[in-house]
């Protein structure tokens, strides 16, 4: 009896940490993101929302995770979309160069790679240093399946933190197009969460995830 309990107690803890290290879930995270407009929160419809060509802001009202958006103009991203699975991995210094007001959005579509492939070291083996490989492995060890590898740039420092624990993104530029946001119709985005403010020395780690499309009005 002491043996089965033992042994229930260890397969326990092990998938208790495999479930741990797999959290990210498509659209868990929706409810925790808002989008405001004028003062007021816009409701989504079907992952969709339409807004007014002005000014905007994303709130991320989550705790103890950092948001951040990936954006992307091309519509390959809604195919895309569905090859993503979790558990989905990206390495620090893939945010976007963008001001803390400008939503940089992408003409390509997402970058992404099934683990540490071939593909992945052509692309990106030679930045990625000893420490960087070493914490992958360590990452990937955890989990019960390859992760996908993220490498395109996301918009997350335009988050700012406030004093009630959100985080704050007011978007007043898109790319180089200010309001009315001429040339702007739809934008395809995935909204992301990882845990990057609790591990700041982190190299990789995992990312929540969630698609999302916005739309303007003509």
């Amino acid at each position: 009896m002491r043996l089965g309990a033992i042994l229930f107690i260890v397969i326990s803890v092990f998938f208790s940490n495999i479930q741990s290290a797999n959290a990210a879930a498509p659209s868990g995270i929706i409810k925790d993101f808002q989008f405001i407009q004028n003062g007021r929160v816009i409701q989504p419809n079907s992952g969709a929302i339409t807004l007014s060509r002005t000014t905007f802001s994303i709130r991320y009202t989550g705790k103890g995770s950092a948001p951040s958006v990936y954006a992307s103009f091309n519509p390959k991203l809604k195919k895309q979309i569905k090859e993503l699975h979790d558990p989905i991995i990206s390495f620090a210094g893939t945010g976007s160069a963008a001001s803390p007001s400008q939503l940089y959005v992408d003409n390509e579509g997402l970058d992404f790679y099934q683990g540490w492939s071939a593909a992945f070291e052509t692309a990106w083996g030679s930045v990625q240093d000893p420490k960087g490989r070493d914490e992958y492995v360590a990452l990937k060890n955890r989990l019960a399946t390859d992760p996908l590898i993220i490498m395109s740039g996301r918009n997350y420092t335009n988050f700012e933190p406030q004093q009630d624990g959100s985080h704050l993104f007011t978007v007043r530029q898109i790319n180089d197009f200010s309001p009315p946001f001429s040339g702007v119709t739809t934008i395809y985005l995935i909204l992301f969460t990882d845990e990057t403010s609790a591990r700041p020395d982190a190299s990789s780690y995992l990312l929540n995830w969630a698609p999302f499309v916005l739309e303007f009005k003509n």
